[in-house]
């Protein structure tokens, strides 16, 4: 993640165009059929508009939910609601590249759109800066689609923002793009229209916006090579799951690079952070940086934290460095190098 100096509070909504958007070769015209089709002298792969006007060139738009990747949480209505609300929208629409006939089913070996709920959506063009909530390739009247096409949302929302993201990644598939009306719904800032119930950082299982994080000293840290080492140690063991206290480990390294860096270590001779909690070990604090789309002071998901360790922290800056990176990850439990910071078992750090 590269830095910024402002924290973009925007949740970006993307799309991959282009993606499934390729005519695979028709296949030879039918001889003699076996059986009545639905269409005269055409290929199978060039039915009549009239009859089947989506890329499948089917009956009707096969829809499954695959939660295996987001999270406990059964999103089946808002993607009900979602594909009731597009049946009526594209009735009216004349620039709709097609009037979708849905059908949503629980299990399907090969569905038309796969509604996948990850942790993550990545590689999907978003901007570095931003949280990509959702991803969906752009499907127009030309297009030809011969298999099944995933539509990504990221997990772990409440309902009204997780329906919200379904439909603007629902109208990619119908052609529409961002900008496109109905405006409410494609825009590319969800801040614009943000629900109430958009959930913070602190709430959620896993907070980052990506799944591969980076530590790296400051610019203008001289590590010794024992901090260094010590740093190393403490990341490591959180990659490794920080012995099963961590369901699902993010992948975690240590840097040169402060500027590309997720999580940055800082060296001073007091520790002085912005808005930290009290409580917290006296010598290390944290500055959390991220999107604030509902302007209530606290990040819905983190995309870099500033970590300052005082005088007293830089013999352990794995500890201190650990201790605060693991407060976003331990989905079990507190592992025990962390139980209490005035005499940590993990000297090494």
């Amino acid at each position: 993640m590269a830095r910024a100096a402002a924290v973009l509070a925007v949740l970006a909504l993307v799309v991959t165009a282009g993606c499934l958007t390729t005519q695979p070769a028709a296949p030879e015209p039918v001889e003699n059929p076996s059986v009545d089709l639905p269409y005269d002298d055409r290929t199978v792969g060039e039915p009549p508009s009239e009859v089947y006007d989506n890329p499948w060139r089917t009956e009707e738009i096969v829809v499954t939910v695959d939660h295996r990747g987001g999270g406990d949480r059964n999103v089946v209505s808002e993607v009900m609601r979602t594909v009731q609300y597009w049946e009526s929208e594209t009735e009216s629409d004349a620039d709709a590249a097609y009037e979708p006939d849905y059908r949503v089913v629980s299990e399907h070996e090969e569905p038309d759109l796969r509604v996948a709920v990850v942790r993550t959506v990545e590689g999907c063009g978003v901007h570095e800066d931003d949280v990509a909530l959702g991803c969906a390739p752009v499907l127009t009247e030309e297009s030809r689609v011969d298999g099944t096409v995933t539509v990504q949302i990221r997990g772990g929302h409440a309902p009204n923002t997780t329906e919200a993201v379904l439909k603007h990644e629902f109208g990619h598939t119908l052609g529409y793009r961002h900008g496109d009306e109905p405006a409410a719904v494609m825009s590319t800032n969800l801040s614009a229209r943000a629900p109430a119930d958009v959930v913070d950082a602190r709430n959620r299982t896993y907070p980052w916006a990506s799944e591969t994080l980076s530590v790296a000293p400051s610019s203008d840290a001289a590590l010794r090579d024992g901090q260094r080492d010590r740093l190393a140690a403490a990341v490591s063991f959180l990659a490794d799951g920080a012995d099963g206290t961590i369901q699902r480990p993010p992948s975690v390294t240590v840097t040169e690079d402060a500027a590309a860096a997720d999580v940055v270590v800082s060296f001073r001779k007091d520790a002085a952070c912005e808005g930290v909690d009290t409580g917290e070990p006296s010598s290390s604090c944290v500055d959390w940086q991220g999107p604030d789309v509902d302007d209530d002071g606290a990040p819905e998901y983190y995309t870099d934290a500033h970590v300052v360790l005082g005088e007293a922290a830089h013999e352990r800056p794995g500890w201190h460095v650990g201790y605060w990176l693991g407060q976003t990850l331990w989905t079990d439990r507190v592992p025990a190098p962390f139980y209490g910071w005035d005499h940590p078992p993990a000297t090494e750090w």
